[in-house]
């Protein structure tokens, strides 16, 4: 069997995976690239980070409990590495202080008296996403319709008992942005049930699609000719590769594999 052949089979069968991008938001991009370098993924073989223990709520809240060395988290923007063999969706990523933009910093307390409302009660249908255990409080995942906010939480254990917040904003500086994410937060909660994401343009979409599969085909040693003929399997050009090559898919190619590969190498932290 070709070279070609292999290519155009193994991409066929990961058709709905790339479907799945329709839907990314920004920070699900940055993740798909991220994960997708190869000193990243030795970095995290390295951490340890795989045995990680990981619990699924009632409320459906996955909760992290960290295990090994996380050190290096730090110079990929995370507070610790994710598991990179998890696409965006299904693995929680909790990117550091400068990202997402959109952070909250919150000091819990258990809620006391019976008529005394709970902020967050994960025994009953919660807007939190994901925790993150194993650091001096508290990280809450919550998905917000401009991508994820970051809660910051000390005090009570949120995952315990209902929690009452009290929610901490330092100085004018920080006033805006605070104020920002506050009402983003709260509509999260109002909405319990939603899903829906800021998803880039369309048409940025598609060129983001593009570079991810030729990230993909240019990481497993394929040619822009492999390329090309991949965009055509997948429906993501109407070009056809000639013996000599068309020059009009060869700068398609060419520029989408740049562009995958850029993104791959820290470009992937101006999506944040």
């Amino acid at each position: 069997m070709s070279q070609r052949r292999d290519f155009e089979s193994f991409f066929r069968a990961r058709a709905a995976d790339y479907a799945r991008t329709d839907t990314f938001d920004d920070s699900d991009w940055a993740w798909e690239h991220l994960r997708r370098d190869p000193t990243y993924r030795r970095d995290y073989v390295a951490s340890r980070a795989r045995l990680s223990k990981t619990m699924t709520h009632v409320s459906g809240t996955r909760i992290h409990r960290l295990r090994g060395c996380q050190h290096k988290a730090a110079k990929w923007g995370l507070i610790c590495l994710a598991d990179p063999s998890k696409s965006a969706r299904d693995a929680p990523v909790f990117w550091a202080k400068r990202s997402p933009k959109l952070r909250v910093e919150a000091t819990a307390r258990r809620v006391t008296e019976d008529d005394e409302l709970a902020d967050i009660h994960l025994d009953k249908r919660s807007f939190i996403a994901a925790t993150l255990d194993g650091f001096a409080g508290q990280i809450a995942l919550v998905r917000v319709a401009d991508g994820t906010l970051n809660l910051v939480i000390e005090g009570t254990n949120i995952v315990l008992v209902p929690v009452r917040l009290r929610f901490r904003i330092d100085g004018f500086a920080a006033l805006s942005e605070r104020v920002k994410a506050l009402q983003a937060l709260n509509a999260a909660r109002r909405n319990t049930a939603q899903t829906a994401r800021k998803s880039p343009r369309p048409r940025d979409q598609t060129l983001r699609k593009r570079g991810l599969v030729a990230l993909d085909c240019t990481l497993l040693g394929g040619s822009l000719q492999d390329t090309a003929k991949v965009f055509r399997v997948l429906g993501m050009t109407r070009l056809t590769w000639s013996a000599s090559g068309d020059e009009a898919l060869k700068k398609q190619v060419w520029r989408a594999r740049n562009a995958g590969l850029k993104l791959m190498r820290g470009g992937y932290r101006k999506l944040l």
